[in-house]
């Protein structure tokens, strides 16, 4: 599939994706039981629904995950890993295109296995997660683009705000919960981390995978 995403320039860069199985299933960083603020009224839906009931639900932190891969050394090898989510609302609304949704990340929870990689992004080089230890997305808009959904919104990394586009890939329901996976490419120089470039790509390929429940 094909994921739009906004360019520095103000223009779009195209890229291919395939969600991995192996970024689902990574560990979801450490548990946390943080108090939220109020949220705006939000949520996201898939191609050929089914649209999930009207209402407000909430983001299950511990069974939420933010995955993301992205190539190291010249491309020649790939490295994934995965943020904690620690809270956030989606609203179903009607009609489905005003619905929105809302998300705070752990920044501090960055985790690729790798203990000293891990430490490097975390400090003030690049997520400074000691001064800015959230990450925040919040929706604008929800649109269809042929046969795709894609929630349009703000992500907000080390108090730099870039829009983003998340592609809505599947949307599950059942007994009052929501599951719901989306994918997004990040440009991290848009957010000034712009440290390491001979090594690291410039793009993260981005899966959220998030559980919540009806209030």
């Amino acid at each position: 599939m094909l994921v739009r995403v906004p360019g520095t320039d103000g223009g779009e860069i195209p890229t291919a994706w395939s969600p991995a199985r192996a970024i689902l299933d990574g560990t979801n960083g450490r548990a946390h039981s943080y108090r939220c603020g109020t949220y705006p009224e939000t949520t996201m839906i898939r191609s050929t629904p089914p649209t999930p009931a009207t209402g407000t639900y909430r983001i299950a932190a511990a069974r939420s995950t933010v995955g993301f891969q992205t190539n190291h050394l010249f491309g020649l090898t790939n490295v994934a890993g995965t943020f904690a989510v620690r809270c956030g609302h989606i609203v179903i609304a009607s009609p489905v295109t005003a619905s929105r949704a809302t998300a705070t990340i752990d920044a501090a929870s960055f985790s690729t296995l790798n203990r000293r990689r891990d430490a490097a992004v975390r400090s003030a080089k690049f997520l400074d997660t000691a001064h800015h230890p959230d990450i925040t997305f919040t929706s604008h808009g929800l649109r269809r683009y042929g046969s795709e959904w894609v929630l349009h919104g703000d992500l907000t990394v080390r108090a730099t705000t870039h829009p983003v586009e998340l592609t809505i890939e599947h949307i599950q329901t059942r007994d009052g919960e929501l599951r719901a996976q989306a994918t997004a490419l990040i440009d991290r120089y848009a957010f000034g981390l712009t440290k390491a470039r001979a090594i690291t790509s410039r793009y993260l390929n981005v899966i959220l995978d998030v559980t919540a429940t009806r209030n």
